[in-house]
C-alpha cells in the first residue's frame, strides 16, 4: 500500500468503515475494468445485514470516482437491496415498462449495485441482470491495518481474528475517540450482548391487571376491555362493540409496557412488543424496517 492510498484511507470517518473499505478495495482489484465503465449493474454479497451501512459507504467511496481516458469523473453508485422485496404491480399487456423493482432500478440508475447477504441473498432471477458478482469479506490483516491507520495501535493477528466475530458497526462505536483499549473491548462485549438480548428478550413475570396499581383511568379501561373480550368470545356482543385501543403516554419508566403486557395477559391475548430501540439495535435502516415488518406479521398471525 503506497503513501497516497494510506493518506486516502486515513480520511475514512470510522474504524468499521475503514475495514469495510479495505475489503471492498481488495475485491474490486479483481475487476479493474469496472473503473472504466460509464454504466454497470453489479452484485455484491456482504457478510451480514448488520453492517450494511458500513459496507455501502465503503462501496460508494471506492466506486464514486472512476477514470475515463485521462480524466476522473464522479459517478456515485445507487444501491438495490433485497431485504424488503415486495410484489411489484402487474403491467398491462400492451405495456413495455419494467415489471419488477430491480428492472425499474436498472432503468433509472446507470450505476447500480445490488446488495445481497446470507439473510437476504440475491435471488436467482436477479442474477441474470448482473454483469459480475463480488463477495466481500474482511480479513484479520484488514483489521490489523485499520487499527494502525486509525489509532496507531499494533494488534496481533490473533486479536484481530477475534474482533472479526463482532460487527463492524459495533467496532466503530466501541473504538471511536481516544478511549483506552481495555475499555473499548469491554464496551464492544457489552454492545454484542445487548444486540443478542434484543433478538432474544428474557421472559417476564407478568402480573394480572387487577394486581397492578396506580394506573387510574387506564386501569379502569383495561378492566372493561377484558370484560368486553370475554363477552365477545361468549358471543354476547359483536366485535364492533369492543373498544379498538388506547394510547398511553408518559416518561420512560412509568410502566406503559408493563401495563400493556399485563393487559394482554389478563385478556388472554398475544402480546406483541415493538420497540424502536430494538429495531435499530443492529444499526441499519434495513434491519429496522425488516424488524417492523416481522412484528406486524406476528400480530396478524395472532389476530384478533
Amino acid at each position: 500500500m503506497n503513501k497516497k492510498d494510506l493518506a486516502e484511507l486515513g480520511q475514512t470517518n470510522t474504524l468499521g468503515t475503514l475495514v469495510a473499505r479495505m475489503s471492498v478495495r481488495r475485491a474490486l482489484r479483481t475487476v479493474r475494468h469496472i473503473n472504466h465503465r460509464s454504466a454497470f449493474v453489479i452484485g455484491i454479497e456482504l457478510p451480514n445485514d448488520q453492517d450494511m451501512g458500513e459496507y455501502e459507504h465503503a462501496i460508494r467511496l471506492e466506486l464514486s470516482r472512476r477514470r475515463f481516458g485521462y480524466r476522473w469523473r464522479p459517478l456515485a453508485p445507487e444501491f438495490h437491496r433485497f431485504y424488503e422485496e415486495v410484489k411489484p404491480p402487474t403491467a398491462s399487456k400492451n405495456s413495455c415498462r419494467p415489471t419488477s423493482r430491480l428492472e425499474r432500478a436498472i432503468e433509472v440508475n446507470p450505476n447500480l449495485v445490488c446488495i445481497g447477504t446470507p439473510e437476504h441473498p440475491i435471488p436467482d432471477a436477479a442474477k441474470n441482470f448482473l454483469e459480475l458478482r463480488l463477495r466481500i469479506s474482511p480479513s484479520a490483516t484488514h483489521m490489523q491495518a485499520a487499527f494502525w491507520i486509525f489509532h496507531g495501535l499494533r494488534l496481533s493477528l490473533s486479536e484481530c481474528e477475534h474482533l472479526l466475530d463482532y460487527g463492524l458497526h459495533q467496532i466503530s462505536i466501541a473504538f471511536r475517540g481516544n478511549r483506552p483499549l481495555t475499555e473499548s473491548k469491554a464496551l464492544l462485549t457489552a454492545l454484542a450482548a445487548a444486540a443478542k438480548g434484543a433478538d432474544r428478550p428474557e421472559p417476564y413475570n407478568i402480573l394480572p391487571l387487577q394486581d397492578l396499581h396506580g394506573y387510574g383511568e387506564a386501569g379502569s379501561w383495561g378492566a372493561e376491555l377484558a370484560e368486553d373480550l370475554k363477552a365477545w368470545r361468549a358471543g354476547q356482543i359483536s366485535w364492533k362493540d369492543v373498544d379498538r385501543g388506547v394510547l398511553l403516554h408518559g416518561k420512560p419508566g412509568t410502566g406503559k409496557t408493563t401495563f400493556a403486557r399485563s393487559l394482554a395477559h389478563t385478556c388472554k391475548a398475544q402480546f406483541v412488543e415493538c420497540s424502536l430501540a430494538r429495531a435499530q439495535a443492529k444499526g441499519h435502516l434495513g434491519d429496522m424496517l425488516a424488524d417492523l415488518i416481522k412484528t406486524f406479521e406476528s400480530a396478524k398471525k395472532h389476530a384478533p
